[in-house]
């Protein structure tokens, strides 16, 4: 997928693009299940839904690729970099955080949204639990209630 390349990068021998996936569809579906580590948490969410329909497969993929997509055209790739790399923290809050609102109203106004992504960054909270203690429960729920709030008038 063109999009996902040019955001994310080339193909990752490690697999890490692929774990990122499944990472966000993960959090988008179980965020209340999860339990660190993360390893697991996604071990278990991959087990559960190995042999999803066909149905599921098409939406989760339309859901992923709009996601991606709309923060391509309108933040780049800056919304997955606070500090020049790939944060994984940031990548799956940010992209939960706008999947979440697609699922509930469509994609937002892009006029609109584009502060949202600019002020996350700028946030101290918000940095530290993207950088800090990741998988821990508590950080975990902070990072999204925080990326909640600054996307709740989207």
């Amino acid at each position: 997928y063109k999009d996902w390349r040019e955001m994310f990068g080339p193909i990752n021998s490690r697999l890490k693009d692929r774990e990122l996936i499944l990472r966000f569809f993960a959090v988008l579906n179980w965020s209340a299940k999860y339990v660190k580590p993360m390893v697991e948490f996604l071990n278990r969410y991959n087990k559960v839904n190995r042999n999803s329909s066909a149905e599921f497969i098409e939406s989760s993929r339309k859901l992923f690729k709009e996601t991606i997509t709309f923060l391509k055209e309108n933040v780049g790739k800056s919304a997955f970099r606070p500090e020049g790399g790939l944060n994984v923290a940031v990548f799956e809050a940010v992209t939960v955080g706008l999947a979440k609102i697609i699922l509930q109203k469509g994609l937002p106004d892009k006029n609109q949204f584009i502060e949202a992504p600019n002020n996350l960054m700028k946030d101290p909270e918000f940095l530290k639990a993207a950088s800090s203690g990741t998988s821990d429960d508590a950080v975990f729920k902070e990072r999204h209630k925080i990326v909640g709030t600054h996307f709740s008038g989207l």
